[in-house]
């Protein structure tokens, strides 16, 4: 397999030509890669691959997908950026973009040798650590209330 390496712009329909007479198989690059991640971030998708391209520059490779860390958890959505090598057929991740909705604000971006798991990406998303701290420091801080006094005497 070799990709051609042009930076000029490409339509899609270029681009889409250029993995078909290339033989670019995605689902031999995406299943392993899929895989890889999936093991390093410990989730289970939701869905299958939402997205899978290279970009107008064809070393580049993105992948989307969406998981969850656990149920009735908010769906987490993944873009993937991945260096391509053609002449290898092997991605190697380069930055993980995670999003709390689809179109929503970006939460995390991380390189893969400082990788986290859902979980600890879940609890930075959410703010729980922070919101455990304060309800822990309120709870040390808090001093008995005195019992009302009732004016009426029964």
């Amino acid at each position: 397999m070799n990709l051609r390496h042009d930076h000029k712009a490409m339509s899609l329909e270029d681009n889409k030509a250029l993995l078909r007479n290339n033989g670019f198989d995605s689902s031999l690059v995406v299943q392993p890669a899929k895989r890889n991640i999936q093991e390093k971030l410990q989730v289970k998708y939701d869905q299958v691959v939402k997205d899978a391209h290279l970009s107008k520059q064809p070393e580049s490779f993105y992948l989307k997908t969406k998981g969850r860390f656990g149920p009735g958890k908010d769906p987490l959505f993944f873009n993937m950026h991945f260096k391509y090598y053609p002449d290898r057929a092997s991605l190697e991740l380069r930055t993980i973009l995670v999003k709390m909705g689809e179109i929503g604000k970006i939460l995390f971006l991380t390189h893969p040798s400082d990788m986290r798991t859902v979980q600890q990406f879940y609890e930075w998303v959410s703010g729980e650590k922070k919101i455990k701290a304060a309800r822990e420091l309120t709870q040390q801080e808090a001093r008995p209330v005195p019992p009302l006094k009732n004016s009426r005497k029964l």
